[in-house]
């Protein structure tokens, strides 16, 4: 029944494509409802099975591990019921919502009024619920580990906790919940909220978090008392470096700006040997057998 639905013959075989990193060079050639028919030249059975061994059958992504990052791979696919077609995507590294490495660098964090957020990683989830964070998580925080970011940069930011002063009454059992939206706008990333809160110049902050929650706080008053509460709590920036790095950018005069990066740019010129593609996503793909 679902081979005619999908426009297959009855001699084909193949997975069906649920779901496409949008973040990824696959993106370009491969979309959602593709059946996935051969890879590099190998036929893919109706159950996600390739031959193996004599006698023996496996998972096709045994052909796609055997690949280098970088690499390109001859992908036949069938489309909308047409005949079907080859296409080549770029082989790279998952990219997940929740990245399972920071490369080795600090966490990233941002401190107003106490309130302590952070972008959701494995390695933050190992330090929260230990080695067993898959099965000691809260099961919100887990779903979002399994999906593919929607855009280039997204994160899954959090309020990890509330660090206790008469500013944040009543907010003190927050703990791991994720921030949606802060006075109106979607958050995206850290980086974002981090230059949303340096521009408001609104009487109140308000954080929309998941489960409805909500928190206000006035904004002259969060600010004038984030300083005492890192002194209390001897914590000696409010911000990570990372964050305090994009915030003297993002927040540079225009003019400024244009001018660094004017000079920046006549200084890339002169030593330019030629164009550098960046590698971004994956070929990521999940299927449906």
């Amino acid at each position: 029944l679902m081979h005619s639905a999908l426009g297959m013959k009855k001699d084909q075989k193949g997975v069906l494509i649920s779901r496409v990193n949008q973040t990824s060079p696959s993106a370009e050639c491969i979309r959602r409802g593709d059946i996935l028919l051969e890879f590099e030249g190998v036929e893919i059975a109706n159950d996600g099975t390739v031959s193996f061994r004599s006698g023996e059958r496996i998972n096709f992504t045994y052909l796609v591990s055997k690949k280098f990052s970088g690499e390109t791979a001859r992908v036949r696919i069938l489309r909308n019921k047409q005949k079907p077609m080859v296409v080549r995507p770029k082989l790279l590294p998952p990219r997940r919502l929740v990245p399972i490495h920071i490369k080795g660098e600090s966490p990233s964090y941002l401190i107003i009024a106490g309130l302590f957020f952070t972008p959701v990683s494995r390695q933050f989830l190992k330090s929260e619920y230990g080695k067993d964070y898959n099965y000691e998580a809260p099961v919100h925080i887990l779903r979002r580990s399994h999906e593919f970011p929607k855009k280039e940069g997204e994160q899954v930011v959090v309020l990890s906790s509330v660090l206790p002063a008469r500013v944040n009454v009543g907010y003190e059992d927050i703990v791991n919940t994720e921030v949606l939206a802060f006075n109106g706008t979607k958050v995206e990333n850290l980086f974002q909220l981090a230059t949303l809160l340096e521009q408001c110049r609104e009487e109140y902050m308000r954080f929309d978090l998941e489960f409805n929650q909500v928190v206000v706080l006035q904004t002259e008053e969060a600010r004038e008392s984030t300083e005492e509460i890192l002194q209390t709590h001897l914590i000696p920036s409010r911000m990570s470096a990372d964050v305090e790095d994009h915030l003297k950018v993002h927040l540079m005069p225009t003019r400024a700006r244009k001018q660094t990066g004017g000079r920046a740019e006549r200084k890339r010129s002169k030593g330019r040997r030629g164009p550098k593609e960046e590698e971004v996503g994956d070929m990521a793909v999940v299927v449906e057998q």
